[in-house]
């Protein structure tokens, strides 16, 4: 094969054959279409009289190590935009925490408020309950309005516990804990179990005041009169 003149398309055809393997003159050779001892030349020493036409060995080292220095700054950037990523989710987790944590607080505040009104209006079922069975006896209130009466206020009663549930129920999601063991239902009844209720519970409350004891917040009982 005849030997070619060293021209910038010939170096460039070299580099492209040693960059698909380096230091192997052979394949440089067939890929730039000159000897193998002009590529071996090339690789080794180049041609120092022409200004482009540096030993090709360092150009591949050269690009070597530039495609690492990028492959570290781009392991670099993923790194970083990993981090970001994972703190934008961190603070929206935060974030999405602290509002559940602000609903939990009004519900169990809203919760609370209907329990105590109910318990306000407790001592106000028996005597209640007094007067719808009178009403009833009389005849000036009908067994429909009656049942609607005490329908109301079941349902009432019912939506309070379950609001309540529920309050509950948002809290220990909110602490992570389980719902499951909570176990606390609404009782259900029928309108004539509630107004046996409000009877046996007048029917208590009267069989203690003519025992002399007399039904003060909390449960308790004392004698009347006696300061305890």
């Amino acid at each position: 094969m005849a030997r070619r003149p060293v021209t910038r398309e010939l170096y460039a055809k070299l580099v492209a054959g040693f960059r698909d393997a380096p230091g192997n003159a052979t394949h440089a050779a067939r890929v730039a279409g000159c000897e193998r001892r002009m590529a071996k030349r090339g690789w080794d020493e180049g041609w120092p009289v022409l200004a482009w036409a540096e030993p090709i060995r360092k150009v591949i080292d050269r690009e070597l190590l530039e495609a690492q220095e990028k492959a570290r700054a781009e392991e670099v950037e993923r790194a970083r935009q990993a981090a970001r990523v994972k703190d934008a989710a961190r603070d929206d987790a935060t974030k999405t925490h602290e509002e559940e944590g602000k609903l939990v607080k009004v519900a169990r505040v809203n919760v609370m408020a209907l329990l105590m009104a109910s318990a306000r209006i407790g001592p106000a079922l028996q005597v209640l309950a007094e007067q719808v069975k009178t009403t009833i006896e009389s005849g000036d209130l009908s067994a429909k309005d009656a049942t609607l009466l005490l329908r109301n206020f079941a349902g009432a009663t019912s939506m309070t516990v379950k609001a309540g549930q529920v309050a509950l129920e948002l809290e220990r999601l909110h602490r992570g804990d389980p719902t499951a063991i909570i176990g606390f239902t609404p009782v259900e009844m029928s309108t004539e179990d509630a107004l046996r209720e409000l009877e046996e519970g007048q029917a208590a409350l009267n069989r203690f005041k003519r025992r002399g004891l007399e039904v003060i917040e909390g449960g308790e009982s004392g004698i009347a009169g006696s300061g305890t």
